[in-house]
């Protein structure tokens, strides 16, 4: 029974490395949105052993406000998941942002190796980098075609919003607009509270290597982003370059 929890009105699914950090906090600061200030969550994809409930109760305090959540590596979520959360939330909104692959895969690339594993920059090898961009944790996280034809085959066209990572670096105000606009929420008059500036959860910077670039130039290339532009109704190969 779930009609007594408090449950999400959207989520934030992705992309891993694509300013969903930024966006976060972005929108913690509109009156009318409640986001849990840990982010990630991680229930649906770590924690849904705990039940609900839990869940439930991270939510709760934002019960009069229009709630959402912000797990990047929600967006490749195993199918039976997804249709659970379809089946619980069927009016869910999804956000989901992408960015050029290739850097997308590079920036997490230096954040897993450095950040989450805690290894020192100066000690990796380009083999150390090459390993990762080849895993299935990457690729996975990079095939937006998948990741958009997964989430599209649960929820409406509708529900689901893709925006450009390009957006928050070259329009933040607008792009936080045009996210308000679809979770139907006020676009506010005064942006003086908003912190979309001020870059978060930046990694470290480390030069690419020929043989990493030689990779991903070898795995993302013109017909993907064809496909992923289809898919998105966004022009990604002008906004990407890769005409």
């Amino acid at each position: 029974m779930t009609s007594d929890l408090v449950l999400p009105a959207f989520l934030g699914i992705g992309a891993v490395k694509a300013g969903t950090t930024w966006l976060h906090h972005n929108l913690r600061h509109h009156p009318g949105l409640y986001l849990p200030i840990q982010k990630p969550v991680y229930f649906w994809d770590r924690h849904r052993e705990k039940g609900l409930e839990s869940y439930s109760r991270i939510l709760a305090p934002g019960r009069e406000q229009v709630i959402g959540e912000f797990t990047a590596a929600y967006c490749v979520l195993p199918a039976a998941t997804q249709d659970e959360i379809r089946e619980l939330m069927p009016e869910l909104k999804l956000v989901l942002v992408l960015r050029e692959p290739k850097s997308r895969a590079w920036s997490e690339a230096r954040m897993e190796l450095t950040l989450i594993q805690e290894r020192e920059a100066g000690e990796l090898t380009e083999n150390d980098f090459l390993e990762f961009l080849r895993s299935k944790k990457c690729s996975e996280r990079g095939d937006y075609p998948a990741i958009i034809r997964s989430w599209s085959q649960r929820f409406p066209r509708e529900q689901l919003f893709i925006g450009l990572y390009d957006d928050i670096i070259s329009r933040p105000d607008g792009f936080l607009s045009d996210i308000f606009g679809f979770l139907g929420v006020d676009v506010p008059d005064d942006w003086s509270g908003y912190p979309f500036q001020r870059r978060v959860f930046e990694g470290p910077v480390i030069e690419i290597p020929d043989a990493c670039r030689a990779l991903l130039d070898d795995m993302y290339k013109a017909p993907e982003i064809e496909e992923t532009s289809k898919l998105s109704g966004l022009d990604l190969v002008q906004a990407w370059n890769y005409s």
